[in-house]
């Protein structure tokens, strides 16, 4: 397991599936978690692949951690409207 920690395209392709997580689910975390992984991915690429599996992970959740708050800074918190049984479907 922890040499497949090392490999970039499986953090490519935990990241692509976060995206779509986040397509399906919505809530912002987990395209924060995908933006982490793909950040992984290029480090990877770009040839920190001696990096032991526990410093990646923590990488890992620094970048999605600062990533999280740069898109809730952006695009702020989601309001929700209670349903309510007083207002009509017109109001």
């Amino acid at each position: 397991m922890a040499e497949l920690l090392s490999e970039w395209w499986v953090w490519a392709s935990a990241a692509l599936a976060l995206a779509t997580l986040e397509v399906i689910l919505g809530g912002s975390i987990w395209l924060s978690m995908a933006v982490g992984g793909l950040a992984i991915a290029l480090l990877l690429l770009l040839g920190l692949a001696w990096l032991e599996s526990p410093i990646l992970l923590s990488i890992f959740g620094v970048l999605s951690a600062a990533s999280y708050w740069m898109i809730r800074r952006k695009f702020g918190q989601q309001k929700r409207r209670r349903n309510s049984w007083e207002e009509g479907l017109d109001d």
